[in-house]
């Protein structure tokens, strides 16, 4: 056999070494995607590949060393310096999975099942009408869902005893301070199970200017408002929330019908 014919068998060996790595990479890629158990799994093959091509690696290179005066040295040093790449490539090959598949993956189930958890106890469903309510502001304003339609209104609920939700109101107010001045945007922060005294106190005592009223029996907290064409801030994570009113903003903008250009 010439050399020739022996470098080109060689190549092509290593070629369907490696696709059979990457369909076997992307296999495990698509197992860990559907369910935690599958996740592990897929690591404990990865890792275990990975310790296999490192022992393999290192009895090529005592091969080597061992037959260092023969002709099939440089072969075997070869050999090793690959499997080692491929040492390197198995351990690292969970961690990018991790990143780029299986945690996004998993955050999806997991706001999948909140999201059913939710549906199956709450009144109101996405896609549903949202409850019509009317409750008084700490104005003496009467703010009517109802009458907000084809507005993007942003309704959130908070306690006083709650850190995490009044941690989240000074994101509102930057937010009320950006848009209170348009006529297609309406923002209510609705006190839970808090009087109105209490409400008044706390807005003054926080300086927020935002719009807010008490709902010292629970009631409109009990309609389980969900959001469809309504932006609905609980415990969805204020950036979350914040980024979707921008956009629904955003999109308000542009359908506005525009002044034709002079």
């Amino acid at each position: 056999m010439s050399l020739e014919s022996f470098k080109t068998r060689g190549a092509l060996a290593y070629l369907l070494i490696g696709g059979a790595l990457m369909a076997i990479v992307t296999a495990l890629a698509y197992m860990g995607r559907e369910s935690n158990e599958a996740w592990r799994t897929s690591v404990f093959l990865l890792l275990g590949g990975a310790f296999l091509a490192l022992v393999a690696s290192l009895a090529v290179f005592i091969m080597a060393l061992v037959a260092w005066r023969t002709p099939f040295r440089n072969r075997r040093l070869v050999r090793s310096a690959l499997l080692a790449v491929l040492t390197v490539a198995m351990f690292a090959t969970p961690i990018a999975l991790a990143e780029l598949v299986w945690i996004p993956a998993l955050v999806r189930r997991q706001e999948q099942a909140r999201k059913e958890k939710v549906d199956a106890h709450s009144p109101t469903k996405e896609g549903d009408a949202a409850p019509v309510f009317e409750i008084d502001t700490d104005e003496g304003l009467e703010f009517a869902l109802g009458d907000q339609r084809g507005k993007v209104v942003l309704v959130n609920f908070f306690a006083t005893w709650c850190g995490p939700c009044v941690q989240e109101l000074p994101h509102l107010q930057e937010l009320w301070n950006e848009h209170k001045d348009r006529t297609d945007f309406a923002l209510i922060v609705i006190g839970r199970e808090e009087t109105d005294e209490k409400v008044k106190a706390f807005k003054e005592e926080r300086g927020f200017s935002f719009p807010m009223a008490a709902d010292p029996e629970g009631a409109v907290f009990s309609l389980g408002l969900l959001g469809f064409e309504w932006v609905i801030c609980g415990r969805r994570g204020m950036e979350r929330c914040v980024a979707a009113v921008e956009d629904l903003v955003g999109k308000a903008t542009d359908s506005r019908p525009r002044r034709p250009d002079p």
